[in-house]
Parts: C-alpha cells; sequence; structure tokens
C-alpha cells in the first residue's frame, strides 16, 4: 500500500501525459485516436494538396498518410528523390490516425479515388478491401521473399494481396539490464530461486523475476489494462498458451475465446495482479504510461512494443536492454503490429502507383530512421540488429519467426471485438472470474459475427 501511494503521484502526471498522447504506444508526435499498434496518433493538418490526380495519369500521385506519422516522415524525406529518377510528383496527404479510416471508406462509397495510394493500419484492411486493388500479379520476388515474417499473410485476405508492408511491429521484453546485471542482485536471486538472474524466457520466470524486483519504490513490472492496449497484451499470453487461430474459428463466424488457453491467459495476468507485482492502477495503464514508468525507474522491465526500446536506449544508454518476448507452455508468440501501402482500385495512376511502391520497398531502410525505428525488411533487420541502439531488431526476428506469433483474425468487425475484449480483460483485472467473462465474451462475439 506504501508503495502504491508513492506511486501515486507520478502515475497522475503519467496519465496527464497520456491522455495527450492518447495511443497504445508513442512513436508519432502530437494527440489523436487510439490505436493498438504500437503507433502514437497525430492530429497534425494536411500538408500539401488532397487534389485530385493529374487526368493524364503519368505525372502526379497523391499519398495519404498519418500525420506525423513514420509514413508521413518518409514519405516526405524521398519524394524529391522519386520525381528526379521518374518525373513523378508525389503530393501527401497527412491527416490524423482516424481521418485515414473516413476519407478512405468515403471514397470506397462513391467510386471516386481521390488518393492513389494510402498508408495503412493492418486493422482495417478487411474493411477497406472493396475498394483496394488486388496486388497478386505484380508483387515482386524481392518483396516476396524479404519482407518479415507473417507480413504478406496479414495483408492477404480471400487469396489477394491488399499491400506492400512499411514496417511492422510486436512486443518484446524490456529490461533494466544494470539492475539485471548487479552482482547482489544475482546473488539474492539465484539464493532465492535456485537458478541465475537472466532476462526472463517463460511466464513462470517472469513472475519470478516480477516478485523479485518488487520492492523498496519498484513493482516488477507492469500489464497493460487500458483501452486498446488490454486485449493486444492479453492475445500475446493467449498466443503463448496455444491459441491459435486467434479469437475467431477459422471459418470467421464463431469466437474460441473461451477455449483453455484464453483463460490461462487471463488467470495468469490476474495472478500478477493477486500477487502485488504490478502497479495497483492496472486499468488506466496502456503501452505509453507503462513505459514511462519504466524510464522513471518504477517497474524493473515491461512487455512492450518494440519502438519503445529505442526511445527507452536514446535516455537509458545500456542500463537497458531487450530480448525476445516469453513463452507460454506453447512457445513463444506475440500479435504483430504492421502499417501497409495499399493501391486504390479507382485510381487512374496504376502503373506509376505501382511504380513508387516498389521504390518504397527498395528504400525501406528510410523507416529505420523515422520515429519508431522498425521497418519491414528482413535484410534491414540483419544489416542493423547488431548495433546497440537496433537491438530491438533481432528480438524482434526471433518473436515473429516463434511457433505461435500469428495475427490478428482479418474482420471488418475487429472494432467491434476489440471492445468485447477490453472489457473481458478489465472485469478480470477487477476480480471476476476469468472463465466466465470468457465464455461472455464468447457469446457477445458470436451475436457480433452472427
Amino acid at each position: 500500500m506504501k508503495l502504491a501511494k508513492r506511486l501515486l503521484p507520478l502515475m497522475m502526471a503519467v496519465l496527464l501525459l497520456a491522455s495527450l498522447l492518447a495511443a497504445c504506444g508513442g512513436g508519432n508526435s502530437g494527440s489523436g485516436v487510439a490505436n493498438s499498434e504500437g503507433t502514437n496518433t497525430a492530429t497534425s493538418e494536411p500538408s500539401g494538396s488532397t487534389a485530385e490526380p493529374d487526368a493524364k495519369g503519368s505525372k502526379t500521385l497523391t499519398v495519404l498518410v498519418e500525420g506525423g506519422s513514420p509514413a508521413n516522415t518518409v514519405v516526405e524525406a524521398t519524394k524529391d528523390a522519386f520525381k528526379e529518377q521518374t518525373g513523378i510528383e508525389i503530393i501527401v496527404d497527412a491527416v490524423p490516425y482516424a481521418g485515414i479510416y473516413d476519407k478512405v471508406m468515403a471514397e470506397i462509397s462513391s467510386g471516386t479515388a481521390r488518393h492513389d495510394l494510402i498508408c495503412i493500419d493492418v486493422l482495417w484492411l478487411s474493411a477497406m478491401k472493396p475498394g483496394l486493388a488486388s496486388l497478386n500479379d505484380i508483387v515482386t520476388d524481392e518483396v516476396k521473399n524479404d519482407s518479415m515474417p507473417g507480413l504478406l499473410e496479414g495483408a492477404t485476405i480471400d487469396g489477394d494481396l491488399l499491400g506492400y508492408p512499411l514496417w511492422t511491429n510486436t512486443q518484446l521484453l524490456i529490461y533494466r539490464r544494470d539492475m539485471f546485471e548487479d552482482a547482489d542482485n544475482m546473488a539474492a536471486f539465484e539464493a532465492e530461486y535456485g537458478y541465475p538472474l537472466a532476462p526472463p524466457t517463460t511466464w513462470e520466470q517472469y513472475a519470478d523475476v516480477a516478485k523479485f524486483f518488487t520492492k523498496d519504490d519498484m513493482y516488477g513490472t507492469a500489464l497493460h489494462g487500458y483501452g486498446p492496449c488490454a486485449p493486444t497484451m492479453f492475445l500475446n499470453f493467449a498466443s503463448q498458451a496455444g491459441a491459435r487461430p486467434l479469437v475467431l474459428e477459422d471459418d470467421m463466424s464463431t469466437a474460441n475465446i473461451n477455449d483453455q488457453a484464453y483463460v490461462d491467459a487471463l488467470t495468469y495476468m490476474q495472478r500478477m495482479q493477486q500477487d502485488g507485482v504490478i502497479p495497483p492502477d492496472t486499468m488506466a495503464i496502456g503501452a505509453e504510461v507503462c513505459n514511462q514508468l519504466f524510464v522513471n525507474g518504477k517497474i524493473a522491465m515491461q512487455l512492450n512494443w518494440a519502438h519503445q526500446y529505442a526511445s527507452d536506449y536514446e535516455r537509458l544508454g545500456d542500463k537497458v536492454g531487450v530480448a525476445p518476448n516469453i513463452a507460454g507452455s506453447a512457445g513463444v508468440g506475440a500479435i504483430s503490429g504492421p502499417w501497409y501501402m495499399s493501391l486504390m482500385k479507382d485510381s487512374p495512376n496504376q502503373d506509376a502507383a505501382i511504380e513508387y511502391m516498389n521504390y518504397m520497398f527498395d528504400n525501406n531502410s528510410e523507416f529505420l530512421n523515422a520515429g519508431l525505428k522498425v521497418s519491414a525488411r528482413i535484410s534491414d533487420f540483419e544489416e542493423y540488429g547488431d548495433k546497440p541502439e537496433y537491438a530491438h531488431l533481432n528480438a524482434m526476428i526471433e518473436t515473429l519467426e516463434g511457433p505461435m506469433s500469428q495475427n490478428r483474425p482479418n474482420t471488418a468487425k475487429w472494432k467491434q471485438i476489440e471492445e468485447v475484449l477490453t472489457e473481458m480483460v478489465q472485469n478480470v483485472f477487477g476480480g471476476n472470474d476469468p472463465q466466465q467473462e470468457a465464455d461472455n465474451a464468447k457469446a457477445e462475439i458470436d451475436s457480433i459475427m452472427g
């Protein structure tokens, strides 16, 4: 209780920051609508023109991006070089996160594309599919062979590839290296638990290490119970416990959310709370708040988005370390948070747009210098991964290649499902029975899908 009271002022300050950032993550500047991919959202005014493409379809491409996002940064940074190389001018339309969805859906409904290319969250692909061009016949071998695990599968719906990957993201173990390598901590931990102190690789080790570091003014870790961050972390645990496919059966019409793997995940999260190794106000903690607690020395480790390591390294240097996400009974598993560049089916500039998509993939390493410091290409990860400031890249490869890493279901009803999952997780943190909450969630999701 004393520790909780001492943390209250920091929690209030961090929550104020979170309300300004309004996101599950924190990659961009500005504020806006929350998303579940580990990137912040922005409300910057559009830059460039939103005029319709050149009627001749040869010299101008209009690209829709989230304002302040890595896509915004890279498109702006490379558009002059692309024009010099091809003679094609890139017009950038930068809008807030939610504005992307609204604009694209309006264009699809009208049958008139004001944008040739759109940079979009994976969660929107299913809803936007009617307005997107299939890339099956134009995707290059380079894209097929050098995209990170799961990226092309995540953008394929009903056999149609609907986007080229821009970047991916996933949650990793980020820990205080200086504390883990402290001689006194190492001796005390091994004396108490019977094995060496090291970054945990299993649920059991994660719980042990969290208990060990919960003392004085520090908790061992924190879990996400806020907004869209809650189901993201929950689905990681469920994957590690053996859930497959995630949330929906293969027929995409019924939920499997009350299977044993999901109940085990909820039970594990609830037990961490009951053991007192996480801050008490879990339902107010999302990815950004969690990371601020970590940076401020209030938790010893966290399971959080890969890009958080990059920002933490800038502030903490060698005091911070990173490792793959942990394993449950079924092995390592985590969902990814990718973004894609998609071609509008009604664009009059198809050939030029395809040329630009290939150009962006060829220059995908630019994303490693743009905010989140993640990209989409295996070769980029292998080239940069040995640098300390990019250590998260190797951990991402190991995590995404884990036996239980997988994508969320591609359904236009995901937002509704996500709300059900959020309520379920929060009810479990509130003390409700995990099995009963899972049963209730299944009934609600079945109704949504019916």
